[in-house]
């Protein structure tokens, strides 16, 4: 029911929960254009401007991960479409990045943290999609020499409150991606998440850049 110029709208054939869907770009061929890094973000803008138009139409959050950070297949660019809410209403509750209390950054207040979250990150406001290409920009000229790959992973996170930004300290991969970031880890045994404990969990985070180590308030 929904068109976007470049995208293809489709359920995701593995979905995770009610609602799973995939926004996929139609080149195809010599044509397919493979998932954006920080080596390229021409596209950036103006694609989280229609995808977010398309989330707001059908009450799902956009997720994007890297190439190099949760990207199982980076051939060809495409984003994650869910409804987390569904989790929350099973559960009575929401938690992770929705959850989580947030602080402005004194250089700029409308880009804010989690206080307690103990991994890099920014959050954006849905409305400043421009701003996140200038964030990522400048995270390329200053960290894409640490990877071979020449480009910095990261994952977006669209929340409640805001597009959930974080960086990667080291290329996987596929691995865990955008929902982790976010807070939601899928487990798919019982016995694994039995084992979940809250060092479980954090352990599954070790991607990212320790804040202590990263401090991308310097990027805003």
């Amino acid at each position: 029911e929904y068109n976007i110029h470049g995208f293809i709208i489709t359920p995701n054939k593995f979905p995770i929960m009610q609602g799973a869907s995939m926004a996929i770009s139609n080149e195809r061929g010599d044509k397919e254009r493979p998932m954006y890094t920080t080596k390229d973000l021409s596209h950036l803008s103006k694609e989280i401007s229609k995808l977010l138009k398309l989330s707001d139409n059908v009450g799902l959050q956009l997720f994007h991960n890297g190439v190099g950070f949760g990207a199982s297949i980076p051939r060809h660019e495409h984003w994650l479409l869910m409804d987390f809410g569904i989790a929350y209403d099973k559960l009575g509750e929401s938690y992770g990045f929705d959850e989580a209390d947030k602080e402005s950054f004194k250089k700029s207040k409308s880009v804010s943290y989690m206080p307690h979250f103990p991994f890099s990150h920014a959050i954006f406001s849905p409305e400043e999609p421009d701003r996140i290409v200038s964030f990522l920009q400048k995270i390329h000229t200053d960290l894409s020499k640490r990877f071979e790959c020449g480009h910095v992973p990261h994952t977006i996170s669209q929340g409640q409150d805001g597009i959930l930004i974080t960086i990667a300290k080291e290329y996987r991969e596929k691995g865990r991606g955008a929902g982790i970031a976010a807070g939601h880890l899928i487990l798919k045994t019982k016995e694994e998440f039995e084992r979940a404990d809250f060092q479980y969990c954090l352990n599954s985070l070790k991607q990212l850049f320790p804040r202590e180590e990263l401090n991308l308030e310097r990027y805003l």
